[in-house]
């Protein structure tokens, strides 16, 4: 009779007949640099984690509840906030005033209660078809609203107050610790930037404390310079069949679509699950509209085969990143490179007369449990 075999199954060993990945495989993840022991730190860095595994393509929506004891006291309302008057705000924090003083502002988000003698201010102006700029303010307690808005329109007697966070697109999140008794803020930075770093601005004795960023990943890390040289060279091709975008005006459509491409790119290295932006045109339709756009033409011919060929070999070489850095099964990671090639090819071709379903989420062949 033969002795009883042990088998004794580790996290490792598990993850392995599984195909989940164990910690540490690769992954990226929001990582917080500085006062690690911060409590307004760790908050932040919940946040960052909430919105870095959600299925949604932007770090920026949605916005989750704080880890306790803070809570969410200012924040833009949806995430498209490009119609104006956008921020949702708790009123025994921050007393919102519309402006009639002068042309330059708006609305004022006026925080309430001072704290070491200072106060947060959140100017909120008109600016075009893009949305409304926001300026955020750390000023004392003894500066009135008249002045302030005076320095904001160039009035030399009320002097010029500078600004902490000026004519930005996306408003901060401020938060307010309910044990601490203080308001903070998380600069979230811009749309256009990409997974860009978020810095936690809290007060202190001395004035406003910056005891920390959170990244997602630096340039090299991030977006196609982490992915394999093969779907690098598909990108190269399709950035090519896109054209230069010259001469375009103010609405700018390339240039959009290229720091869109980008976002989307950096989803797909390190965030695949939020691959979930539906392209303005179907695959059938990008389809068409490139045999179209390369008719009669045999540079744009030729091109399009090259890109066709290339695609398979960056669905291969993508299917074994997606093993190698999350630990998924072939089967998966075949399905979801098939997906995110087809869904980065969408989103570099626009053809009018797109699908009636753009703007809706999709959802990815992503398995839920690895994230």
């Amino acid at each position: 009779m033969r002795p009883a075999v042990r088998i004794t199954l580790t996290a490792a060993s598990l993850a392995a007949i599984f195909q989940f990945p164990t910690p540490g495989q690769g992954r990226s993840v929001p990582t917080l640099t500085g006062n690690t022991t911060s409590a307004q730190c760790q908050q932040a860095l919940h946040l960052a984690e909430s919105a870095f595994r959600s299925t949604n393509s932007s770090l920026l929506w949605p916005i989750s509840s704080a880890a306790s004891p803070s809570k969410v006291v200012l924040r833009p309302k949806d995430r498209d906030i490009s119609g104006g008057d956008a921020l949702a705000h708790d009123s025994a924090t921050f007393a919102r005033f519309r402006n009639e003083l002068n042309a330059r502002v708006d609305i004022l988000f006026w925080q309430t209660v001072p704290q070491a003698g200072m106060r947060f201010v959140v100017a909120e102006t008109g600016h075009s078809w893009r949305g409304d700029n926001y300026a955020t303010f750390y000023i004392p307690a003894s500066i009135s609203r008249e002045k302030l808005l005076g320095s904001m329109e160039g009035h030399a007697r009320a002097g010029t107050i500078a600004a902490l966070l000026e004519q930005r697109w996306n408003p901060p999140l401020f938060l307010r610790d309910s044990t601490r008794r203080v308001t903070w803020l998380i600069d979230r930075g811009e749309p256009y930037e990409i997974f860009a770093d978020w810095a936690v601005y809290v007060p202190g004795a001395k004035g406003l404390d910056r005891p920390c960023r959170i990244t997602f990943g630096r340039h090299n890390t991030i977006g196609l310079a982490a992915l394999p040289g093969a779907v690098r060279t598909f990108a190269s091709s399709l950035d090519e069949a896109l054209g230069p975008g010259r001469d375009e005006g103010t609405l700018q459509p390339t240039a959009r679509i290229r720091l869109n491409v980008q976002r989307q790119w950096a989803n797909v290295s390190v965030r695949p699950w939020a691959a979930t932006e539906r392209p303005y045109n179907t695959l059938a339709e990008v389809h068409a509209g490139s045999a179209e756009w390369s008719r009669g033409s045999t540079a744009r011919t030729r091109l399009l085969r090259k890109i066709q060929v290339q695609q398979v070999a960056a669905r291969s070489a993508l299917a074994s990143y997606y093993r190698r850095q999350f630990g998924i099964n072939r089967p998966t990671a075949e399905r979801m490179s098939a997906f995110a090639t087809d869904y980065m090819l969408r989103h570099y071709f626009v053809f009018h007369g797109g699908a009636s379903e753009f703007g809706v989420p999709i959802k990815t062949p992503w398995p839920e449990a690895v994230r």
